[in-house]
């Protein structure tokens, strides 16, 4: 990669260093490897997501899974295929780890205490480059154009032309947390407003609570925010500038490590069948899991009754080009320390749309 000064080996630790200061939705993701095959070493992964009639896998075939999630929206499909029995059904064990911070998610994936995660293709992206044998399966979250994850909003305290223009944004201080997911749809939003990133001032507040207090206080004029902050701070006066209704940019994706798929593939078929059933039931009477849900993704009090329960995508994996231009912009940003592409990155039988 061109301006590398550190070398090979000094940038790898650049990343690593990197990873332990950014994290899934703006908080810090800490990330410290075990010893993993490289990404041409293989095994079988499982084939694309099974249907729903898989049958329950042999005694001796049956695995437990232990999957690392954080207290947010797009971990919720995972709770609903555990409390209605869906995983066992189809024989697996599944274990939902709670975590209060990536960077304590992170830590347990790459030391094996935890066999996959929640986590979104930024992320995923900067472990795969680093070295870690890390796989895209499915996406459990992503934007429709009646449902928005990210949202850029303009602080209550700044009178923004309606309807707004490029220069209003212009040399602004804008809210987000650095070479992460946030930056990344954050840069997307201000080009798809006509304005160069460089041409506002981006402001690093790694912390979400602390980037909506900011906004809503006039402390920076706009700030990058994920659901549900994203419509507490519009709900607060916030004006949304652009969200990523019908323009999707956030695919959160469920990871797992490279050999435990290359181990256990045929049980998790069963695995992902059970996901599919679990949000084929949610999508079709949502309000019957309102109150899990809320209590679930920590839907703020303010909104506890309206709230939406969002319609969640069947288990597939993301497209290729919106990998591609996450790579793109990682590597714009010379973020990889080494190359990535889609099919490094994405798990065997798992090839994209």
């Amino acid at each position: 990669m061109g301006g590398d000064r550190f070398g090979w080996v000094g940038k790898a630790a650049a990343i690593v260093a990197l990873l332990l200061a950014v994290g899934f939705w703006g908080t810090a993701c800490a990330r410290k490897a075990p010893q993993a095959p490289s990404a041409n070493e293989g095994g079988t992964a499982p084939a694309a997501p099974a249907p729903a009639n898989v049958p329950p896998p042999a005694e001796g075939q049956r695995i437990s899974v232990r999957v690392g999630i954080l207290p947010t929206i797009d971990a919720f499909p995972l709770v609903v295929a555990k409390q209605s029995g869906a995983f066992a059904q189809k024989g697996v064990e599944v274990t939902l780890v709670p975590f209060q911070s990536a960077s304590e998610r992170d830590s347990a994936f790459l030391a094996g205490q935890i066999d996959g995660m929640v986590s979104d293709l930024v992320a995923a992206s900067l472990l795969r480059a680093s070295g870690k044998d890390v796989r895209v399966t499915v996406s459990l979250m992503e934007a429709t154009a009646e449902t928005r994850t990210f949202a850029l909003l303009g602080s209550p305290r700044v009178d923004w032309p309606n309807p707004l223009t490029p220069e209003a944004l212009r040399g602004r201080k804008v809210a987000m947390s650095q070479n992460s997911v946030v930056e990344y749809v954050g840069d997307r939003f201000l080009e798809r407003l006509g304005v160069a990133p460089r041409e506002v001032h981006k402001t690093w507040v790694p912390k979400i609570s602390d980037r909506m207090t900011m906004l809503t206080e006039g402390s920076v004029d706009a700030a990058v925010l994920p659901e549900p902050l994203a419509s507490l701070a519009e709900k607060r006066g916030a004006r949304v500038l652009v969200d990523d209704r019908g323009n999707n940019l956030t695919h959160v994706v469920l990871v797992f490590s490279g050999p435990f798929l290359a181990e256990n593939s045929r049980a998790m078929e069963g695995f992902f069948a059970a996901l599919r059933e679990a949000v084929e039931t949610l999508n079709a009477s949502p309000e019957r899991y309102r109150r899990d849900f809320v209590e679930s993704a920590r839907i703020p009090q303010e909104l506890e009754a309206t709230y939406a329960v969002p319609r969640f995508p069947l288990p597939a994996p993301p497209p290729r080009r919106e990998i591609e231009d996450v790579l793109a912009w990682l590597r714009g940003k010379d973020l990889l320390s080494t190359e990535v592409t889609p099919d490094e990155l994405l798990a065997p039988g798992f090839n994209g749309r």
